[in-house]
């Protein structure tokens, strides 16, 4: 195995550990005996479990600042609202590790902290641009106000489920579908018709085929 496939090994391994037991559980030596390997070649690459916490962070990073750059457009419509959102959900949930205890983490490494706010204030960039298009498309009727309350909420939701779905443990295994519909219903009372029923269908179909 060449150094670059041992060092994203490493970084595979520790991430399905750390999002089974969480950091606090997961040692240096528990990553190199599931990746069996030394721990003399773990600690070639990773000198801390922080370094590793902190590889798989830029990763998610990585991935969310590509889908966070779209920006809304004239047209938009539901079913990419939906879309959008469903592949959200998905990234965070790939990493549901830094979500479930974020608060941890960002205490712990000042360098995460200060680049997981910017994170979410690039996502509420994005929501808001989502929700001008919806706004200039005659889709969202919301005032300035209604829709800041909107982004935060919706900040709140994507931020936090992992958390609330896991404390509410039927919540957890229902997948991104009913995280989704979560946010989205935030917008129903302030869509107009016909998109308002068109939402509601389209959350029964993704709910159903969840």
């Amino acid at each position: 195995m060449s150094r670059r496939n041992t060092r994203e090994a490493i970084l595979d391994t520790a991430l399905a550990l750390f999002n089974e037991h969480g950091i606090e559980r997961v040692s240096t030596n528990l990553i190199a005996l599931e990746l069996d390997i030394s721990p003399g070649n773990l600690y070639y690459h990773f000198r801390h479990k922080d370094d590793i916490v902190e590889a798989l962070f830029a990763r998610h990073e990585a991935a969310m600042c590509g889908l966070l750059a779209v920006r809304g457009a004239p047209g938009l419509g539901l079913e990419d609202t939906w879309f959008y959102l469903h592949h959200l959900f998905e990234l965070i949930g790939m990493h549901r590790f830094l979500y479930r205890n974020f608060s941890d983490i960002t205490s712990r490494s000042r360098k995460i902290g200060k680049r997981f706010k910017s994170l979410i204030e690039l996502q509420a960039a994005s929501i808001r641009s989502l929700t001008d298009s919806l706004r200039l498309a005659g889709i969202l009727k919301a005032n300035a106000a209604e829709q800041a309350a909107l982004i935060r909420n919706v900040l709140l939701i994507t931020t936090c489920w992992l958390s609330f779905a896991e404390l509410l443990s039927p919540l957890a295994a229902s997948g991104p579908a009913l995280a989704v519909w979560q946010v989205l219903s935030l917008f129903v009372p302030l869509f107009r018709e016909p998109e308002r029923g068109q939402l509601e269908a389209l959350a029964l179909q993704y709910l159903n085929d969840a």
